[in-house]
């Protein structure tokens, strides 16, 4: 059986719901704004989803990712600011 992870972010219900929770997860008012990789997917809960919803992100400049650390990029943190 899979790991479902705690599913305080998932979603389970695809790639952009992916990377909705871990957007939220990086700008979460109790977030650093940097998260490890294998935290990231004990959250989610699937390796997979996580592998391919970073290289989306990353692809669009939401997230930086450093070898095994993933932070919330400066642009996305001020953006999710002025829309608030």
């Amino acid at each position: 059986m899979q790991d479902q992870g705690t599913g305080s972010y998932s979603r389970g219900l695809g790639l952009e719901a992916t990377e909705q929770a871990i957007v939220l997860m990086l700008m979460d008012e109790e977030s650093t704004g940097v998260w490890w990789r294998p935290d990231v997917e004990q959250e989610i809960g699937d390796a997979d989803d996580v592998r391919d919803a970073l290289a989306s992100l990353q692809r669009c400049g939401v997230v930086h990712v450093q070898g095994e650390m993933v932070a919330v990029s400066r642009a996305a943190l001020r953006t999710s600011q002025l829309l608030i």
